[in-house]
């Protein structure tokens, strides 16, 4: 039987929801050195999490641990976020829901528990139903939440962005901010065209592709810097 040879590097990736089901930006890290990869797409979370070779972190663009409770859709970790984004970027920071909520059968039963839910905030709870499915206790070693516009900003200098994420000034700002961290970004950006993508989910895959090499590098920081803990044990925070 053939033995299986180590890599000479390490396959980390970044996953951001999207219409297609979940876009997928992987990265080779060799040392200090990261090569982005060419982004694909996958239907099921479950296939983001069974990707081969496996991620030695992958980051997600997506709260991976639900309250227990109603929170009024903020957790320690939306709050905290807010406070550090400030006017008017906090508003990129989503609310969560609790855990019941997410599992309701229905908008009118999710409402029913989180009175702030919208219509066009319950779209992203298939992302949520996915993610509350498929997340153990064991996927934490590697798996991670991360807000892309936390990292934009820590690439900013910790000084908040003056340009609008829903703009392509806005977005093109962002990549300039890890193309300079992570030169040849623009380019996988720029060239990739998956069906069903944004050209705003590649470029927050690509800062949370940065996250993913931090976190590689053992630089993380957290959000909060004391995380809430769920009753099911999973860290309810993003990572930066």
């Amino acid at each position: 039987m053939a033995q299986r040879r180590d890599l000479p590097y390490t396959t980390i990736g970044a996953a951001i929801p999207c219409v297609a089901g979940w876009v997928v930006l992987p990265g080779r890290m060799l040392g200090a050195t990261i090569l982005a990869e060419e982004p694909f797409t996958e239907k099921a979370f479950v296939d983001v999490l069974d990707h081969k070779p496996d991620f030695s972190s992958l980051v997600v663009g997506c709260p991976l641990a639900f309250p227990d409770r109603s929170v009024a859709g903020r957790r320690a970790a939306e709050r905290a976020a807010a406070e550090s984004l400030g006017w008017p970027r906090r508003l990129s920071v989503e609310p969560v829901p609790s855990r019941a909520a997410v599992l309701a059968p229905s908008f009118e039963a999710a409402q029913a528990i989180e009175p702030w839910l919208t219509r066009l905030a319950y779209r992203r709870f298939r992302y949520y139903r996915e993610v509350e499915q498929e997340i153990q206790l064991f996927h934490q070693r590697k798996v991670f939440a991360a807000s892309p516009e936390l990292t934009f900003q820590m690439l900013n200098g910790d000084q908040p962005l003056t340009s609008s994420r829903h703009t392509i000034e806005g977005q093109r700002d962002r990549l300039r901010l890890v193309e300079d961290r992570m030169p040849g970004i623009t380019l996988t950006v720029n060239e990739a065209r998956p069906k069903g993508v944004g050209f705003r989910n590649l470029v927050d895959a690509a800062g949370l592709l940065w996250t993913a090499r931090r976190i590689g590098g053992r630089v993380l920081s957290r959000v909060p810097s004391d995380p809430e803990w769920n009753d099911f044990g999973l860290r309810m925070e993003y990572l930066r």
